[in-house]
């Protein structure tokens, strides 16, 4: 294990960085349990900012049965389609209106049509939406290999951070601590300027978390500490002066260690960061990201680097 070489950031990397302006929050349903607790924690939100919510739901193109009269087959898929926008729309405007806790929330609602990540992604462009958030679910077998091929393509492709919301997830930004997980590379910046406003913003401890994988066996313990000063101190420097801030390193599988230092720190969400050419995340290992999300107990902000976004 070699120790970690300086990241190529300023000094003071956060002295030019605008606290975190939540305007616009997205949310994605298709009424189903997943999409439900994504909507709790999009209302959270947007309370917390004082932010418009805006509610997306995708009907999907009916493919039509081959009629022998094609004019007619088409007909009748336009007018199935109709009546799935009309229907969808109604279910979004009751959705909203029955729901005591969006009471005095700004909010909006939008049935549209096509395929569903690409329709969310474009959504969320013409929106101007600052934040996306989705749901995702138990995946099986492969839980903890896969995400859902939604949420997959709207991380990849949206211009704004996503917020994953998993099958363990309870918590808000209004509660626990925020867990930064970096890798301490090149594109570690973004998602700790994330971190560190939203930790003021909530008022909220920030603690910093980098996990090394492959340590050396039998290395003698003055090493170690010697590393892990080192691992500290590029920490730190990810973090705005006075911030409460914790550091910490830990060893072994990324995502597990992830999990852990969430629960131990009663986490009320992770920041991770998505490099722009894969969606899996910038924690070593392709699946961190969605191990993670499948197995966090609070949702999991993913963000990508400044090059990567429309911001």
């Amino acid at each position: 294990m070699s120790q970690p070489q300086a990241l190529s950031i300023p000094a003071d990397p956060h002295s030019h960085t605008a606290r975190y302006r939540l305007q616009r929050v997205l949310v994605a349903t298709d009424f189903s349990a997943p999409a439900e607790r994504a909507l709790q924690i999009a209302i959270r939100w947007a309370r917390q900012y004082d932010a418009e919510l805006m509610l997306v739901s995708v009907v999907t193109p009916v493919m039509s049965a081959p009629l022998p009269d094609v004019t007619e087959s088409a007909w009748a898929a336009v007018q199935v389609e109709a009546e799935l926008l009309n229907s969808t729309q109604s279910r979004l405007a009751g959705l909203a209106h029955d729901r005591p806790e969006m009471q005095g929330l700004r909010h909006r609602e939008y049935a549209c049509q096509g395929m569903v990540a690409g329709t969310i992604v474009a959504a969320a462009a013409e929106l101007k939406a600052d934040l996306v958030v989705v749901g995702t679910s138990a995946a099986g077998p492969v839980r903890n290999l896969l995400l859902g091929s939604t949420a997959q393509a709207v991380i990849r492709h949206c211009g704004c951070p996503v917020l994953l919301v998993g099958p363990e997830a309870e918590s808000g930004p209004s509660r626990g601590s925020v867990l930064l997980a970096t890798d301490l590379g090149a594109e570690s910046l973004r998602p700790a300027e994330f971190a560190a406003a939203i930790a003021a913003d909530t008022k909220a401890r920030l603690n910093l978390l980098h996990v090394v994988h492959d340590p050396v066996p039998g290395l003698e313990p003055e090493m170690r500490a010697e590393i892990e000063r080192a691992i500290e101190g590029q920490l730190r420097r990810l973090s705005p002066a006075g911030t409460d801030t914790q550091t910490r390193v830990a060893y072994g599988h990324a995502a597990s260690a992830i999990v852990a230092a969430a629960g131990e720190s009663r986490a009320g969400l992770i920041v991770m960061g998505v490099k722009h050419e894969t969606w899996f995340g910038d924690h070593a290992g392709r699946s961190t990201l969605a191990q993670v999300a499948q197995l966090a107990p609070c949702p999991i902000l993913a963000v990508r680097h400044h090059s990567a976004e429309t911001a």
